[in-house]
């Protein structure tokens, strides 16, 4: 009885064991990797790499053709903070759902499933799972030292509309870099936006189940009608209590990434802050959230 009381609790003991695991396996990069370029199989889709993570790793861009395409092209953005995982699934499954489905779409879909992917393949070992992990950073497996673990750039500070220096501590939690732009995450985004044409971008986040709209910077009410009434209409469509507000509602966010899109790119942008949960498994808004953006990219309605 002893020796196998021991060996239920030597795991625990040297670190082997963690109450985080099951949530620890959702933060699989290499299969995200893998169902990403699986959608090569479709010929209308195309996987690109539209640049590099500060660790080296591919930020990859699916474009999805329609079978009747018009001027209309729709960008959707993972979360630039990983521990928000649904928030990164959400786009890939719905990538994975127009893919299949050319048919309906009437606009080009270009998803970015995972713009943060090394703080992305991080959960998996970050040493405290539920610890602010907002940030772009590469580290070894083995690394465990709190102060170089919280070190990085929170990337949905680090656009250059109205960007500003928070701290010059790395460790702070919404540390926003030494300058705009200053890491190649946002770099590369950059890139890819200032060559491609489009109508509107969806950046999707948890938890908060608000659609949320420019400004993030100042509580000044935004005065663009048509964008307000997008996001009021998002909003009501998804339902499940789903509600539009001004992104500086709560506080402000000054450098965030749809701010930038409108401010500085005169694009439309939403973030949805999916969920009353920051990890919900189960995904139980996806199906409303898909409802959603399957009026926007296969009907092409746009309020």
């Amino acid at each position: 009885m002893r020796k196998t009381l021991w060996l239920f609790l030597l795991p625990t003991l040297f670190g082997w064991a963690d109450a985080y695991t099951s949530l620890r396996q959702l933060f699989d990069f290499d299969a995200y990797e893998q169902r990403i370029h699986h959608l090569t199989n479709f010929s209308h889709v195309r996987v690109f790499s539209i640049g590099k993570s500060h660790g080296g790793r591919n930020l990859w861009m699916i474009e999805i053709k329609p079978s009747r395409p018009n001027r209309s092209v729709i960008l959707l953005v993972g979360s630039a903070h990983p521990i928000e995982w649904h928030a990164q699934e959400i786009p890939m499954r719905l990538a994975e759902y127009f893919a299949a489905h050319p048919e309906k779409l009437s606009m080009t879909c270009y998803v970015l499933p995972i713009f943060n992917p090394d703080g992305f393949a991080y959960m998996r070992v970050i040493p405290v799972f539920y610890a602010s992990n907002r940030k772009n950073r590469y580290f070894p497996p083995e690394e465990r030292r709190p102060s170089v673990y919280t070190a990085g750039v929170d990337l949905n500070r680090n656009f250059s509309y109205q960007w500003q220096k928070v701290s010059d501590d790395p460790t702070h939690p919404y540390y926003s870099g030494q300058s705009p732009m200053s890491e190649p995450e946002t770099k590369a985004l950059e890139k890819f936006v200032s060559s491609t044409p489009l109508s509107l971008a969806i950046s999707f986040h948890s938890p908060g189940n608000t659609v949320q709209y420019p400004w993030g910077y100042t509580k000044t009410p935004q005065t663009n009608t048509r964008l307000v009434q997008l996001a009021h209409w998002m909003a009501k469509t998804i339902g499940k209590g789903y509600r539009a507000v001004q992104d500086s509602a709560n506080y402000l966010k000054p450098g965030c990434e749809i701010d930038w899109f409108y401010g500085e790119k005169g694009i439309l942008a939403v973030r949805i802050e999916v969920s009353k949960k920051l990890i919900d498994t189960s995904l139980e808004d996806y199906p409303a959230i898909q409802n959603m953006v399957e009026q926007l990219v296969i009907q092409s309605v746009l309020p």
